[in-house]
């Protein structure tokens, strides 16, 4: 084939799969989840704490209120503009930051390096801890670097012996969150039903550290509390799709603390 041919062909491939990427991206933007009360518009000053999010507009790291309010950007990674292709070629395509708090109070931010040549397989790019009051940075030494979360900061357990569950049907879009206490018996805390067709789905449920308030990822931001009654309210409604790897808990896209910021 002549180099002219080819290069028409190449451009004709490339303008369907940008088609197909702005359809799939259209669609998933105007998905029709589940609508809940927002916190932001109505905040609850009885839930004390405040949650690490990231903007995905941005890519910046945020902090709000666990009961609602503003927010304000505490960090923004070097990648929040954009990532370099050919870095990403040569070492994996940046995935994160995923964010932890950390015993001393201080935000741990680490972007991961996704490589897909050999399973995929995540590596740390980088790990920083924040300072969310002064907002100093440091670095995290690479033999101190963990490429996956403290899951212990999720618990699914809280001190009363309650068991967080959920049940996610991405064909149908059902998702349900359940409380089994200690004795067996199960309350349904949250009950809501999706688009289906694989554009809606819960990838996590755990405890926040009051034991009591329970935070719910459905690429949203969602805050349930169990008493009187199971109430579900959103914190953040920033509809993200989650690619592989990015939906796995244990990239832990926000996090909570009992810490008023």
């Amino acid at each position: 084939m002549y180099p002219r041919a080819l290069a028409v062909v190449a451009s004709v491939l490339v303008f369907i799969a940008t088609i197909s990427s702005v359809g799939i991206t259209t669609a998933l933007l105007q998905r029709d989840d589940p609508t809940f009360p927002s916190l932001v518009e109505s905040p609850d000053p009885s839930l004390v704490g405040t949650v690490a999010y990231v903007d995905e507009p941005s890519g910046c790291v945020h902090l709000i209120p666990l009961g609602g309010g503003p927010h304000r950007q505490l960090y923004g990674p070097p990648e929040a503009g954009g990532f370099d292709v050919a870095q990403a070629e040569k070492f994996g395509k940046p995935v994160g930051p995923k964010l932890v708090w950390a015993a001393d109070g201080r935000l741990e931010v680490t972007m991961l390096r996704m490589d897909e040549r050999s399973g995929p397989s995540f590596a740390v790019a980088w790990q920083r801890l924040v300072d969310p009051t002064t907002g100093t940075v440091e670095d995290v030494p690479a033999d101190r670097q963990d490429a996956f979360a403290d899951l212990g900061t999720r618990p699914l357990v809280n001190a009363a012996g309650e068991r967080l569950s959920f049940r996610s049907d991405e064909q149908s879009g059902k998702v349900e969150v359940f409380r089994t206490d200690a004795a067996g018996r199960r309350t349904t805390l949250m009950s809501a039903q999706g688009p289906g067709d694989y554009l809606y789905r819960v990838v996590a449920a755990f405890w926040a550290p009051d034991g009591r308030t329970v935070l719910v990822d459905d690429g949203r931001i969602l805050v349930v509390t169990a008493e009187p009654g199971p109430t579900v309210r959103f914190l953040t409604d920033q509809r993200r799709f989650t690619g592989f790897g990015e939906d796995d808990p244990g990239q832990a896209r926000f996090a909570v603390t009992s810490t008023p910021h």
